[in-house]
């Protein structure tokens, strides 16, 4: 028996919106595996921001900046693969949600770089690398400058914006079957 994909991306939204995202660390992490999973939902696939709903887009690009910076670092999050890192759906998302010291934190890092924003991954690399061999590291020193505010801000302001746009997460799930 095939589950419906509205009725199971539900459950995972519903899933998110009773976590109470600024208990602990295993609590947002809990939350943003299960919006992970409603935008599994909706994909049906492969995720490809550029292919999803905006709302489905965003989480998604949140979620990977929220993932990644946890387990790799704001580092490798950067130096990874640029061209697919999204920025600016992350700087979007960053914006919609409400998320100024996401926002802060990027901007500032952006501006350690020459001409503010590196896309070619071999640049970003290469820059990162002239940063690491001064005394202090600029990029740890914002990250705990901004401390909080990926691993914390991310999930509590993606659970309050999903509290008022439940709505349109279903309508996004209804989209997606669809188009299937």
């Amino acid at each position: 028996m095939t589950t419906d994909p509205v009725e199971e991306g539900t459950r995972h939204v519903d899933r998110a919106l009773a976590i109470e995202p600024g208990a602990s660390a295993q609590t947002r992490a809990a939350l943003m595996r299960a919006l992970y999973e409603w935008v599994a939902v909706i994909a049906g696939g492969r995720i490809r921001p550029e292919t999803l709903p905006p709302l489905a887009a965003m989480t998604y690009v949140l979620y990977a900046l929220w993932a990644e910076v946890g387990t790799e670092g704001l580092e490798f999050w950067l130096a990874e693969s640029c061209e697919v890192r999204h920025h600016d759906l992350v700087e979007a998302g960053c914006r919609r949600i409400g998320a100024p010291q996401t926002l802060d934190l990027l901007g500032a890092v952006r501006a350690l770089f020459p001409a503010g924003a590196l896309t070619d991954q071999e640049e970003m690399q290469l820059a990162l690398e002239k940063l690491d061999e001064q005394n202090v590291n600029p990029v740890q020193e914002l990250i705990r400058q901004y401390a909080g505010a990926i691993d914390t801000e991310i999930p509590e302001r993606l659970h309050q914006y999903f509290m008022g746009h439940r709505d349109e997460a279903i309508a996004d799930l209804s989209q997606a079957k669809r188009r299937s």
